[in-house]
């Protein structure tokens, strides 16, 4: 991260050929944003990415790493009535997508969780309230699929 910002809540994975990728919250100065960093093997960090939108503050940063070298970020995003679950996706040797909603724009949903099974397929997963409980919830991507 930046040396002249506030950095919180780091996350790193591996993928199998040794690249590491690091998620975290960082401060813009108005809001939170998600970013991450990628080293290669042997190499050196190179400089961070924002995932988030940087006009709405993130929180919750996760990360997992396929077999394949894919690698998944989660948070909560929140648009200031609620905690809104996105994701973003770097394919090996690649960029990270834009981000993707998978809550429900209009139900409050935080605290998401990712893994990836041995077949490539990545399962997040969250808490949401309905109203009156909080329930799980979950969105599954199918290797080289989406959410």
């Amino acid at each position: 991260s930046a040396p002249l910002q506030s950095a919180f809540d780091p996350q790193l994975t591996a993928s199998p050929d040794g690249t590491v990728t690091a998620v975290w919250r960082r401060s813009n100065g108005a809001n939170e944003i998600i970013q991450a960093a990628t080293r290669l093997p042997g190499g050196s960090f190179g400089p961070p990415v924002d995932l988030s939108a940087p006009l709405q503050s993130s929180s919750d940063p996760q990360l997992t790493a396929s077999p394949d070298g894919t690698v998944t970020a989660v948070w909560t995003r929140f648009n200031g009535a609620n905690g809104i679950i996105q994701a973003a996706t770097r394919p090996p040797g690649g960029s990270f997508t834009a981000p993707v909603d998978l809550s429900a724009p209009l139900q409050d949903a935080f605290g998401p969780e990712l893994t990836a099974a041995p077949d490539g397929t990545v399962t997040a997963i969250w808490t949401r309230s309905n109203g009156s409980n909080f329930i799980m919830q979950a969105a599954t991507r199918s290797p080289g699929g989406s959410f």
